[in-house]
């Protein structure tokens, strides 16, 4: 990882235990440091946005840090490239993402059919497999192309 992306993101372990007032210990967790099989990895990035204001993406889940430092550095090269890897994004998270995206540029008809087109036709195809999975064959057998 080059030193820019480091500045801005950063790899931890956290867990999800509790306190007595039943409030996220996270990275603070006590067993983190006995035990080094509790919880997880995780890695947290600022994103650039509006001024006075901090945005921060968090991802949990991995199961070693080499596995949260590929993540991080896979989302600071899809951020400088515009190409986003994201293992767990589903096509149907996807399509959601992106109707949002284009509800301000859209005019309210053609949005409208956009969303009619990914809540009655995509969704129900593809929304549960993962956008990195989705291949030609999957359209190919959704459009009835191909004889399963």
């Amino acid at each position: 990882m080059t030193a820019s992306r480091l500045a801005r993101g950063r790899v931890y372990r956290t867990c999800g235990c509790r306190d007595d007032q039943r409030k996220q210990f996270g990275p603070r967790c006590p067993r983190l440091k006995a035990d080094t099989q509790h919880g997880s990895w995780a890695y947290a990035v600022d994103l650039p946005g509006t001024p006075g204001r901090r945005t921060t993406r968090r991802r949990t889940g991995f199961a070693s840090r080499t596995e949260a430092e590929r993540a991080l550095t896979a989302f600071a090269t899809g951020e400088a490239t515009g190409v986003y890897e994201e293992p767990r994004l589903t096509v149907g998270t996807y399509l959601e993402e992106w109707l949002a995206e284009r509800e301000e540029h859209l005019s309210p008809s053609t949005l409208a059919g956009y969303a009619r087109a990914v809540h009655h036709d995509l969704l129900p195809g593809f929304g549960s497999l993962r956008l990195l999975d989705l291949r030609a064959r999957h359209v190919q057998e959704w459009l009835g192309l191909v004889v399963k």
